[in-house]
């Protein structure tokens, strides 16, 4: 189990330099290594009338392993050149409770998949060229040597929507249909399976585990990388407990620390009521300065996904 002791780097530079530094090394190793295996992309000299996509790393601290990920810089295309068409499923946060709650009163199974490398599973629409990864230039010393990709790569703008029609493709051909409210839901009459599936996240449930592994690995996604984690333990940013599939816990106890942790407020004492009963708020006297007009709207933010997602009880103290 990873200890979350550390934030996650938000550069190349802050992870060579980080204490877990290692990890993070074996991570981007691991992940380029994936890419090469999946023919991902071609290494070519740059033509003159052409601009090769910038890139950069990101990393992510899962449960279990440290993540990875090379990712391209899409602010840089040009629609109409570089793409046509973007798309993105999108969440409501009472699809998956209600699924989950449904799931729990009959009893059913969760199982959780992890899908390797999503995007590079559907080849690229556009002819595109990105530069190579940092600290694995095959040609360092010639920067006009670039990767021409065969497939997508996540950050470009259109690699949501070319997976989603391949992933949407497969259930559909293994017999699961569409949840009319819910793009990313896809459920299984015959078998009473229910998937909620985000980018490279999939939660199954269903009354028979046997059957769920039996049509998502052998069936539907017998031709995706596809790895069964277990019962899930995290879900779009949220913390899951499964306790003897009676109950379910769903937190965000990781992003909390962090937040404490960003804002320096990690000492702070706890309280079991957010705002005396009632307080009066009062304009300030004194205008505040940009900083802190930003670091206040970032606090609040921060604040309001926690209320959203997980913590209704701090609405009113948060607005």
């Amino acid at each position: 189990m990873i200890k979350f002791a550390y934030l996650e780097p938000t550069s190349y530079k802050q992870a060579v330099n980080s204490p877990e530094k290692e990890d993070w090394l074996k991570a981007m190793s691991s992940e380029i290594q994936e890419l090469e295996n999946q023919n991902i992309w071609s290494l070519v000299e740059l033509l003159k009338n052409r601009t090769a996509l910038g890139g950069r790393w990101v990393y992510k601290k899962k449960p279990t392993k440290f993540k990875a990920k090379w990712v391209a810089q899409c602010f840089n295309q040009v629609i109409g050149l570089d793409y046509l068409d973007t798309f993105s499923t999108t969440y409501r946060p009472k699809t998956y409770r209600i699924v989950f709650i449904i799931a729990l009163i009959l009893r059913w199974a969760f199982l959780q998949f992890d899908v390797k490398n999503a995007y590079v599973h559907t080849d690229v629409d556009k002819e595109i060229y990105v530069i190579q990864p940092t600290r694995f230039e095959k040609n360092p010393k010639n920067k006009n040597f670039i990767y021409k990709l065969n497939k997508a790569l996540y950050g470009l703008k259109q690699s949501p929507r070319l997976w989603y029609k391949f992933l949407k493709a497969c259930l559909l051909k293994a017999g699961f249909i569409i949840f009319p409210y819910n793009e990313g839901c896809f459920i299984h009459p015959k078998y009473s399976i229910i998937l909620l599936c985000y980018v490279n996240d999939i939660i199954a449930v269903g009354p028979n585990p046997t059957i769920i592994n039996k049509i998502i690995l052998l069936k539907a996604c017998k031709n995706i990388k596809l790895q069964a984690l277990g019962e899930p333990t995290m879900f779009l940013g949220l913390e899951m407990d499964l306790i003897q599939g009676k109950s379910l816990k769903i937190h965000q106890t990781k992003y909390t620390i962090s937040l404490l942790t960003r804002f320096n407020k990690e000492s702070s004492y706890k309280y079991s009521t957010l705002c005396k009963p009632g307080v009066k708020l009062q304009k300030a006297t004194t205008k505040a300065t940009a900083s802190e007009i930003q670091l206040y709207q970032q606090q609040i933010g921060g604040l309001l996904y926690l209320t959203l997602k997980t913590r209704p009880d701090i609405n009113y103290a948060v607005n």
